[in-house]
């Protein structure tokens, strides 16, 4: 794998030059890291509620669908393992930039497809600009606020499950006024992206050459980031990725199966859809709460643990007894899912230098979103197979214990700085 090249300049601390930090806001900073943040999930989660109107609209057959359904994690997978390199050849603003680009375009164009394969297409195209956002933000923040990581990552990864759960919120409103009309649907979050576009497009225009490896700033020295190789090598940089992949698998377990659970437990359609609502709304506290306790908690140990007894609790009521309490098999599930925003914030107070910073998040999020996409296939597989949930909620339960201990192994003090001789104080 290709190394990340950037300039820095020759002090000890990685943040941008002082004259790049003039010339951007504060508050246009902050604005982008919120625009961006509201529109890396739409384009991934407003398919679901529309997905018989999609079919219907545009003659979609059955394995269409379940490919455009199963799509997001393995897009985010491969598309954010290049992310990183890209950062480092273009600037972390321009690429940025360039993801709501890609991202207004995919949801813009799937607004007048008109059939199966236009409609994949561009949706493809629209996770791979969510792909390289999810894995720049971090970049982002660590470099333009590199006194303020924890309040800005609370920002980021609050609004991240904002922005997923408003497709569904809108879709009935929407509907309540055009019935059946899924392209002004998908029309609103291609509209959505382009504001995000215009900021985008003005930030890079003020800070261009941020993070770019021919950054001409005063006194800079072109440097060499990790491979992600080298990273994967790292205990505590795989640690942490197979924390990310065992986080995401359980919230994509959820999005994808826990309605079915429940509705196969004897509950009917609209309390399996209440309850996945409970699910969203409930993960939404949590990117506020937990970049702030990585912070502040030098070993996160017994959090970890709680959000590991919470994961295997949910999916034991759900083995057990799925109709007797589901409201609370939900709300242990979802606030073991606290564990997301952990997990990103962890990428960042768990590296020093930006360069292992943007290797270190397209590492995580690469391996973390193909082992979810594979372990909700297999989840999915294994029900089909055995004609029932015992089998499945077992095999989550014990990935629990797996949960917990890649978990304090990635939170555990020190950076991944120190296990890379190049970057080692």
């Amino acid at each position: 794998m290709s190394h990340v090249t950037t300039t820095v300049d020759d002090e000890p601390t990685l943040t941008p030059s002082h004259r790049i930090r003039r010339r951007l806001p504060v508050w246009l900073a902050v604005l982008a890291v919120i625009v961006l943040a509201v529109n890396l999930r739409p384009g991934a989660t407003s398919v679901g509620p529309l997905l018989s109107k999609l079919r219907a609209g545009l003659n979609m057959g059955p394995g269409v669908a379940a490919l455009l359904s199963a799509m997001p994690p393995f897009c985010f997978a491969i598309f954010g393992a290049f992310a990183a390199r890209i950062g480092g050849r273009f600037g972390t603003t321009r690429v940025l930039a360039a993801s709501a680009l890609v991202i207004t375009g995919g949801l813009l164009g799937r607004v007048v497809a008109h059939n199966e394969i236009s409609f994949l297409l561009l949706s493809v195209l629209a996770l791979a600009g969510m792909a390289v956002g999810n894995v720049m933000a971090p970049v982002f923040v660590k470099r333009f606020f590199p006194g303020h990581v924890a309040g800005m990552m609370s920002v980021y990864t609050t609004v991240l499950p904002i922005g997923a759960l408003a497709p569904s919120l809108m879709v009935p409103i929407i509907f309540a006024s055009h019935p059946g009309d899924w392209r002004l649907n998908m029309g609103l979050w291609g509209a959505t992206a382009a504001v995000a576009l215009i900021v985008w497009v003005v930030v890079a225009g003020i800070a261009p050459h941020a993070g770019h490896m021919h950054d001409q700033t005063e006194g800079a020295v072109q440097r060499k980031g990790p491979t992600m190789w080298e990273i994967a090598r790292t205990r505590k940089g795989l640690a942490l990725g197979l924390f990310f992949g065992l986080q995401s698998m359980q919230a994509y377990v959820s999005f994808g199966w826990l309605p079915q659970i429940f509705r196969d437990a004897g509950l009917s359609v609209s309390q399996a859809s209440l309850l996945l609502s409970l699910f969203n709304v409930v993960a939404i506290p949590g990117g506020l709460v937990m970049p702030i306790v990585a912070q502040k908690l030098s070993r996160p140990t017994g959090m970890i643990v709680v959000l590991g007894m919470l994961l295997a609790g949910g999916y034991l009521g759900l083995l057990l007894a799925p109709a007797a309490l589901p409201w609370l098999w939900t709300l242990m599930l979802s606030l073991s899912g606290w564990a997301f925003p952990l997990a990103i914030a962890l990428v960042a107070e768990r590296s020093r230098d930006p360069l292992v910073t943007a290797q270190l998040s397209g590492f995580s999020q690469a391996l973390g979103y193909l082992i979810a996409g594979v372990g909700t296939w297999l989840v999915g597989t294994v029900h089909g197979m055995t004609s029932g949930w015992s089998v499945p909620l077992i095999a989550l339960i014990i990935s629990a214990v797996l949960f917990v201990t890649f978990g304090i192994i990635a939170s555990a003090r020190g950076d991944v700085d120190d296990e890379l001789p190049a970057f080692a104080r």
